[in-house]
């Protein structure tokens, strides 16, 4: 097994709608190890001529590390879309007008691929692109709770307060930070615009999913969960239903300080 596969986790996610079911692939890769350097020459090694030349105009090694696990991750979850049948390397991710990523498949099959990272975690969604997603990851440390705190709307800060569970609101801004930021990839417009736009309206939570509702985009909504050190967001039409394959309501994500971990 070559060096990438320790830690690298596939699995898939579904989203009910009412006459079609979406099936979606999402892989994580936890690749802050003492084998990093292994798993980087292994990833490397699946780019393709052109995402090898931007990466090796990359000068900061952190980075580089998150360009090459990022577009690694995105390729394994689209050959997993493929059921196996297409190679990582033959799969490209380019970079649209906005630098949001473009998943050219070989066999033109229409999907669509949404990424995130995060202290040494790399992780993406590839969807078909009739049902438009997008993800974030963040961890959960004091410098970023408090610059995301610093974000909030005065809603969003009310909502916090109000929370009922008193534990959860050490890390709600991360969920609120990361509903919006999987939002905004949805529309391929990133932080390019007033984050304030994707302003959370309400927060739902059911078996440790929370669940973000929009004040201006009511047809989607965020479900997050917090995973060891980091919570994560999935952004989805708000007129389906997200499960995973096994029916659990968010996919299990074996992230640095989780118990799926080990």
């Amino acid at each position: 097994m070559m060096p990438i596969g320790e830690g690298l986790r596939t699995q898939v996610v579904q989203l009910q709608g009412s006459e079609s079911l979406y099936r979606c692939q999402l892989t994580v890769f936890a690749y802050d190890t003492p084998q990093v350097d292994a798993a980087y020459d292994a990833a490397y090694g699946c780019l393709s001529s052109a995402e090898r030349a931007y990466c090796d105009r990359l000068k900061v090694r952190k980075r580089a590390l998150e360009f090459t696990f990022g577009r690694y991750v995105a390729k394994e979850a689209a050959r997993a879309a493929a059921d196996g049948a297409l190679a990582r390397e033959s799969f490209e991710i380019r970079q649209g007008l906005f630098n949001q990523p473009i998943l050219v498949c070989p066999d033109g099959r229409d999907l669509e691929v949404s990424i995130a990272h995060s202290n040494g975690v790399a992780m993406a969604l590839v969807h078909p692109r009739a049902c438009p997603l997008g993800i974030d990851l963040e961890v959960l440390d004091g410098r970023t709770l408090s610059t995301m705190t610093e974000h909030l709307t005065e809603h969003e800060s009310a909502l916090m307060d109000r929370h009922p569970v008193a534990s959860d609101r050490s890390y709600l801004p991360a969920v609120i930070w990361t509903a919006k930021e999987s939002l905004s990839k949805v529309f391929k417009s990133g932080l390019l615009v007033p984050f304030d736009l994707f302003e959370v309206q309400s927060i739902s939570t059911r078996s440790e999913v929370m669940t973000s509702a929009f004040r201006s985009f009511s047809h989607y909504v965020a479900a997050s969960a917090r995973v060891g050190d980091f919570v994560a967001s999935i952004a989805y039409p708000k007129m389906t239903d997200l499960r995973t394959e096994s029916g659990a309501p968010f996919p299990s994500l074996a992230l640095p300080g989780s118990s799926q971990a080990g």
